[in-house]
């Protein structure tokens, strides 16, 4: 695509639930260049701004990385047997206090389970 000289953004949307990933997170030929933790669905998630100095003198690489919704597990149990799997007859565990940290310990969110 041959472009006039200027400065550009691209922008991402998408009808399906997708997050945009980590941004700038490795060489620029593979990582992705819009901003981070944004719902494709809820708008457009646009690049960092390019500057384009001629249609052939510089190459333009713009990426976007897009993962789709991830959620917590829906109950905690109490593992009698230590297996690691919920067996028949393991009762669920009621007031368990759940953080979701990045990976700097930074509370996320925070949930409190209240199922049986």
């Amino acid at each position: 695509m041959d472009l006039v000289p200027g400065t550009y953004k691209v922008a991402f949307r998408s009808d399906e639930e997708y997050y945009s990933t980590t941004q700038n997170s490795t060489d620029d030929e593979k990582n992705s260049d819009v901003e981070a933790y944004k719902s494709a669905k809820d708008g457009w998630i646009e690049s960092k701004p390019i500057d384009v100095y001629s249609s052939s003198a510089n190459k333009v690489v713009l990426d976007a990385g897009f993962i789709e919704d991830l959620c917590l597990g829906d109950f905690v149990w109490y593992d009698k047997n230590l297996n690691g799997l919920q067996d028949e007859g393991e009762a669920g565990i009621v007031g368990i206090e759940v953080q979701l940290l990045t990976l700097d310990n930074t509370p996320s969110k925070r949930y409190l389970w209240k199922r049986d």
